[in-house]
Order: C-alpha cells, then structure tokens, then sequence
C-alpha cells in the first residue's frame, strides 16, 4: 500500500475527530512511560532483594560504614548496569514502534486511492441533501405543480 496522502489524512482526522498520528504518538508514549515505572522497579527490586545491604532510594536505612566501600562499587557496577539495560530497552521500543506506525499509517488509516473520491462522511451527506432539496424547492417554485 502507499503512504496516505494530506486528503487522506484530512479525511481521517474529520472522520475520527482526531489526528491519527495522535493516537500512534499516545501509544508510543504509553509504552514508553511502562518501560521507565518496569526499568524502576527492577532497579528496586535488584537493591531490596540482590543487594540487600545497599539502602534503597525510598528507604531511609542505617549501614556500617565498613561495608559503605564494598556497597559504593556495588552501586556503581548496578547503575551502570541499569543505564545499560535502559538503553537497549529504550532502543527496541523505538525500533518496533517506528515499524508499528509506518504499518498503521499504511494500512489501517489509509483510504484506497480508489475509494477516495467516492468517500462521504454522514455530514457531507446532508450538505448534499440540503443542496438537492433547495434545488428542487426552486425548480417546484419556478415551474409550479404541473
């Protein structure tokens, strides 16, 4: 299929009563706030349970000061970590989502090049019926009930 036109997309918008790469530009978002609260909580969940000697961010928790050295590379090595995982992840979503736009784009908001002169919204289709009756009152008027 081709890439839809600024008809098509003029259509669309009338039709949904939204532009349809708002709601793809919705998606994306959403996915991507899912994957920042999921990369939190796995970072949480990686201190609290894996490292349970590092405090965690929510918690206020007192530790040795021996251990503090051991736990400052600990730290570092699970941040770096997360930082690493963050970007592969963030990476994936945006490859896969780029390919579920241009598809969506393509073939679910695209009217065929064949339909689309014959396409009619139901308000277009009153704006011809008034047109049809106006012209039909006037031609009743001019030529009377014969």
């Amino acid at each position: 299929m081709t890439a839809p036109t600024d008809t098509t997309t003029e259509l669309m918008t009338e039709h949904l009563q939204y532009a349809p790469l708002t709601l793809i530009d919705d998606i994306i978002n959403s996915a991507n706030a899912i994957l920042y609260q999921s990369m939190e909580a796995f970072e949480t969940y990686l201190r609290d349970t894996l490292i349970p000697s590092l405090p965690s961010k929510k918690a206020d928790k007192a530790f040795d000061l021996d251990v503090q050295e051991d736990n400052e590379e600990l730290y570092k090595e699970l941040e770096f970590g997360m930082a690493q995982t963050e970007t592969l992840l963030e990476n994936a979503v945006d490859r896969n989502f780029d390919a579920f736009e241009l598809y969506v784009l393509r073939n679910v908001f695209n009217v065929p090049e064949e339909v689309d002169g014959y396409l009619r919204l139901r308000h277009h289709l009153v704006w011809i019926l008034y047109r049809f009756f106006i012209t039909s009152c006037r031609l009743f008027l001019l030529f009377g009930q014969e």
